[in-house]
């Protein structure tokens, strides 16, 4: 009897279960024919006839989006990301760049989840587009993120390319106060990938965001980064250069605890001492840099390459850097790496 009634209790529950999938599959099946009158009614007012000269992008962009939403809501994620793509070409139709862009954000979200990661860096480089063209720059630098982010693994050179183009957005459209994470995020990874004359160029950017913003600790470690950087990859001209630049554009740098390590490290490498330069790379102030800088800093040492190209002739004034410098500083080999500069 109790096994009877044991097999009766599962029985029920799995018609129970069966009921509930199919009540949860005719549901589904709801939403998809809700959605799909959705978009023929978009689709409709989107076209044009001999007795209807003009598309209705307003009414059409409404419905497409009620379209995606539905679509998405249903799980036909593939349906949901087209209809998005509509809803902001309609939208774009109708002027309205932002709502175009937002609509093209969320496509392209759902392409990532989707794991369609070439489309979704596309998608959210457009979106980019539309809100730089609607006038909104913060939004764009995000979708550019974004964009770098869904190619990291896949594609670093145009992960390295979006980042710096969202770092030159922020301080193009006078944002500066909000790039702070990315212009880290970009300098990380393009050490990462050991980039060094491109992250100088960021760098330097940076510094004109910390000298704008205000911000003397952020500016005095980015001016100590790029020093460390080029003697990261012998080329003391260039670091010296940028010290007497550094020290000109900011005088209180040399009083810095950064701008005491900077000199510290410049002293040691005109010495040709190792000894000395090890023991200036192990201040702690090292340690507060990215965390790629104070790894190639602990690996800084003097090598016959750099004296002897340093003594190729003296120094150029400061900040101007001849063909001579720029030459080693894009075609040196890093110390203890194989690949050359960009």
């Amino acid at each position: 009897m109790l096994t009877n009634n044991k097999d009766e209790l599962i029985c029920h529950t799995q018609h129970t279960t069966q009921d509930h999938l199919d009540m949860s599959e005719a549901q589904r099946a709801a939403k998809m024919a809700e959605a799909e009158g959705h978009m023929k009614e978009a689709d409709k007012l989107a076209k044009t006839s001999f007795f209807k000269r003009k598309a209705d992008w307003e009414g059409a962009a409404m419905f497409y989006e009620r379209a995606a939403n539905t679509y998405r809501t249903a799980k036909a994620l593939d349906q949901a990301k087209e209809a998005f793509k509509k809803a902001s070409n309609a939208q774009y139709q109708n002027t309205m760049c932002f709502a175009a862009a937002k609509a093209l954000e969320t496509a392209a979200g759902i392409a990532k989840d989707m794991k369609s990661m070439d489309e979704a860096g596309e998608l959210y480089v457009q979106a980019s587009n539309l809100y730089r063209e609607a006038g909104n720059g913060i939004p764009g630098a995000d979708n550019l993120i974004k964009a770098a982010k869904v190619y990291e693994d896949k594609d670093p050179a145009k992960s390295m390319d979006l980042l710096k183009q969202a770092c030159e957005l922020f301080e193009i459209e006078d944002k500066e106060h909000y790039s702070g994470d990315t212009f880290k995020q970009t300098i990380s990874l393009l050490l990462k990938h050991k980039k060094y004359a491109d992250t100088v160029q960021v760098l330097n950017a940076q510094c004109r965001m910390n000298t704008k913003l205000n911000q003397p600790h952020d500016l005095h470690k980015a001016y100590l980064s790029i020093i460390v950087i080029y003697l990261y990859c012998d080329d003391l001209v260039a670091a010296k250069n940028a010290w007497e630049k550094n020290t000109m554009d900011t005088p209180a740098f040399p009083m810095s605890q950064e701008g005491t390590s900077a000199a510290a490290i410049l002293d040691a490498y005109e010495a040709n001492d190792n000894d000395k330069l090890h023991a200036a790379t192990q201040k702690q102030i090292f340690n507060f840099l990215d965390n790629q800088v104070a790894r190639i800093a602990k690996q800084l040492k003097v090598t016959d390459s750099l004296v002897s190209s340093n003594a190729m002739g003296s120094p150029t004034p400061a900040g101007q850097f001849s063909s001579s410098s720029s030459s080693s500083t894009t075609t040196s080999t890093p110390q203890n790496e194989d690949d050359e500069l960009l």
